[in-house]
Formats: structure tokens, sequence, C-alpha cells
């Protein structure tokens, strides 16, 4: 089987490109590895992302990250999320050795790439070809036998069609209480160019932001979208009829394809709570 591969590289400290077959998400991939590069918003306007950037911090080795993304495709956006996690690993140094030290947290992070199962393959795949950039990473100290392990990354791949009701297994199981626990962050990218889907897409998206309990607090949604036509625009609409409402807080231009929009959104109060603009409705 002849497979076609597109090399992407990422700014992000990788030492090595990120090879994926076919390709999706890269608006929504660019965007993630640019908020993640700065250290703040040049714009103190956008509140929501400041939220969604402390959101994205790294936990520790107490409390597991959680992210899922829906309709992955190819799994891009979910890889280079993790190889950016992964940027955040920590290198030692001895100083009486005169050896450079920069000190990063310990990252700890898991992240479901879900679609139907005709994609799961696929997904396998480009993550098998690049778990360098996100497994384990265990940093030696030059000169000396000392070494410590500097993230832990978990990427997984699922099916999770839209049509069905979520399954258990998609929230992790916290492994000192035996609850499951809900999602940090929920990320669709390039989820709207089936206006029928709608309607299964936000059933789905509001058992996600409900979560598997009452947990307090819900999850932030990063939703990037290319207008392919003005009928998927109802799918705003659609989501603050049911509670979820979305702010456009960026825009990533194309080259010859139309630019994808970024927004991120969640319950219409919780976003409300964050947002001190005008909300955009379509």
């Amino acid at each position: 089987m002849v497979r076609v591969a597109r090399v992407w590289r990422i700014d992000c400290s990788l030492s090595r490109p990120m090879i994926i077959h076919r390709d999706s998400g890269v608006g929504a991939s660019w965007w993630l590895a640019k908020l993640l590069a700065q250290p703040e918003s040049p714009d103190k306007r956008h509140e929501l992302i400041e939220a969604f950037r402390t959101r994205l911090q790294p936990a520790n080795q107490d409390r597991t990250l959680q992210v899922i993304e829906l309709g992955a495709g190819t799994g891009l956006v979910s890889l280079v999320l993790g190889a950016l996690f992964a940027g955040y690993s920590r290198n030692v140094r001895n100083v009486d050795q005169e050896q450079e030290e920069w000190a990063g947290p310990f990252v700890c992070a898991k992240i479901l790439a879900t679609d139907l199962s005709s994609a799961i393959e696929l997904i396998d795949h480009n993550r098998l070809a690049n778990s360098h950039l996100f497994d384990d990473r265990i940093n030696t100290v030059e000169g000396s036998e000392e070494s410590r392990r500097t993230c832990k990354i978990e990427l997984h791949a699922t099916e999770l069609d839209w049509d069905n009701p979520i399954p258990g297994h998609v929230w992790d199981t916290d492994r000192m209480s035996g609850s499951q626990c809900p999602f940090d962050v929920i990320i669709m990218a390039d989820v709207t160019y089936n206006t029928a889907s709608f309607g299964a897409l936000l059933d789905t998206l509001v058992g996600l932001l409900q979560g598997p309990s009452d947990s307090g607090s819900s999850p932030i949604v990063l939703l990037a979208y290319k207008c392919r036509d003005p009928a998927e625009r109802t799918l705003w609409t659609d989501a603050l009829a049911r509670g979820i409402s979305f702010v456009q807080v960026d825009t990533v231009k194309g080259v010859r394809e139309p630019a994808v929009e970024i927004w991120l959104g969640g319950w219409e109060r919780d976003v409300g709570s964050l947002w001190s603009g005008i909300r955009v409705d379509m």
C-alpha cells in the first residue's frame, strides 16, 4: 500500500519534523503553537484567550490535563498539541559542573483523538509515526548518569460516533478515587462541513460539557472553522439554543484556501463570565 506523507514543521522547539499522512486542522495547529509560544496575549481584550491558555498550562504529576478532539481526521491537531506539551519538558543542569540548567515544569496530559471507526487506523498510524515527539521524555544530565522523567503525554485514538450516546470509556478514570475525569478542553477543527450532522454534533458537545458527573468547572471549547457554505453558520444559533456560546477570538489567514476562524466557547454562563466584549452572533 502506497502512502503519501506531508511533513509539517511547527515552531515548538522540536528536533525532528512531524510526519502526517494526509492533513487537516492545520489552521488550528498553527494557532495553538502560536498561543503556547507566547507568554501572554498581546491583546488584553481577549480574556477568553487567556482563560484558554491557562487551561492548557501543564498539569503536574498529581493531576492529568484531559483533552478530547472531535472529528480528529488525521489526528494532526492532537499530535501537535502533544508535541507542544512535551516542549515544556525539563532540562537539568549541574551548576557545579558548569552546565546550563533550564527548569521547566513536569507535564502530565492525556489527549483523546476521536472520529468514526474508519478514521482510527489512520490516526493510529500517524500517532506511531510521531510518537518520538511526545512519548515519555527522559533527560540525562550531561557528564553524569543522572536522569529524570520530564513528561508523561498519552495520546490515544478511539471511535466516537455523534449519533450514539457517549460511551463511558471516553472519560479517563482517576486511579485514586475511581471516579471518571471530566475534560478540561474540547477541540473541534473542520467539523462543520456537513450541516445534517449538526444536531448529533451538538448532542455530543452537550454531553461532554456536562461531563460524567457534577464536577464543577466545565471544559473550554476550541472551534476552528473554515467557511465553505454560509448555511454552516447555523451551527452558532443551534448551539446557543442549547446554552452553548462561542466568541471569535482570532483568524488564521490562508494562502490558497479560505481563512480559518478561531472560536472559543462553552456554556453561555461560563463564556459570559470570562468575556468582557460583545458576543458575536452569526
